[in-house]
């Protein structure tokens, strides 16, 4: 498809993920397949293969990498399916410099006060709707709630069906640093070094990874009984079913509406008709939320 050689295939690729922040793996997939064929490359069939999608993505990670910038492909716990993040690697930790230029001054904190918040929280990696409302001092209930609806709607967490809001895979690849030094005492971290807020979570140690981890380690193991990755002690199969930190499932889909991010597509992209994709499925999906109770001041 494309060779080392960093060209226009590359760079229209890269162009359509900035503008669009998150997709599918599927989706990116068939993103891939559509540029290729507006840059002259020729694919087999209407999408391209998994491993032509790594190529690329490897090729234009070798290019970013010294700009602080990545294309990261992160599996989301509830259902396993993958992700293609455009993520901001710049060591920005100790603030919100990272989402300046999208939110306001509001906005932006409301949002660090609720991934402070959710990692604190003895319900580690989550938060009730009572609790994200009245983690956010002076400040009306209903503004709280137009400003988490339109986080939600970025993909920056996901909302259960039992009113939980818990971080998407797009806040846990973009902001791994920030937690990594700002709550370093809280945060728990998969073997593979990522932090982890839902997952396999051992009886034992208290561990929690992800699941994917868990199971490549265990499979390592050619049937003898599963044990944690982190502490090595057997684990019992019905504790490995169960998710730990904050349960991401079950969630539906949140209607797209005024808030949702309006996204920005090259005109080139546009003109290949790399932007019609299919309806893209959030990394867990949510539903509309009543404004239940009031904020306490």
């Amino acid at each position: 498809m494309a060779n080392a050689m960093y060209n226009d295939l590359h760079r229209t690729f890269l162009q359509a993920m900035m503008s669009r922040a998150i997709i599918s793996k599927t989706t990116a997939c068939a993103l891939l397949a559509q540029t290729s064929k507006l840059c002259g490359y020729q694919l087999p069939g209407d999408k391209a293969k998994d491993n032509e999608l790594i190529e690329i993505v490897d090729e234009i990670n070798a290019k970013i990498s010294d700009f602080g910038q990545q294309l990261l492909l992160i599996k989301a716990e509830s259902n396993s399916e993958e992700f293609l993040v455009f993520i901001n690697l710049i060591d920005d930790s100790a603030t919100m410099e990272k989402i300046d230029h999208v939110y306001s001054v509001k906005e932006r904190e409301v949002f660090r006060l609720l991934l402070e918040n959710i990692v604190r929280n003895e319900n580690y990696g989550t938060l009730s709707s009572m609790e994200a409302l009245n983690c956010i001092p002076n400040m009306r209930a209903g503004d709280v709630q137009d400003i988490i609806d339109k986080l939600v709607a970025d993909q920056w967490f996901v909302e259960t069906n039992d009113g939980r809001l818990v971080p998407a895979p797009r806040c846990i690849g973009e902001f791994d640093l920030y937690f990594k030094r700002n709550f370093q005492d809280y945060v728990q971290k998969c073997t593979c070094d990522t932090v982890v807020f839902y997952g396999v979570k051992c009886r034992h140690c208290n561990a929690i990874n992800h699941r994917h981890c868990y199971v490549a380690f265990n499979k390592r193991r050619n049937g003898q009984p599963d044990k944690c990755p982190s502490c090595q002690e057997v684990v019992d199969p019905a504790a490995a079913a169960e998710n730990g930190g904050g349960d991401e499932t079950p969630t539906r889909q949140r209607k797209k509406g005024k808030r949702q991010a309006r996204r920005s597509v090259s005109p080139a992209v546009e003109n290949g008709h790399a932007a019609e994709e299919e309806e893209e499925p959030t990394p867990g999906p949510s539903r509309g939320r009543k404004r239940r109770g009031v904020k306490k001041e």
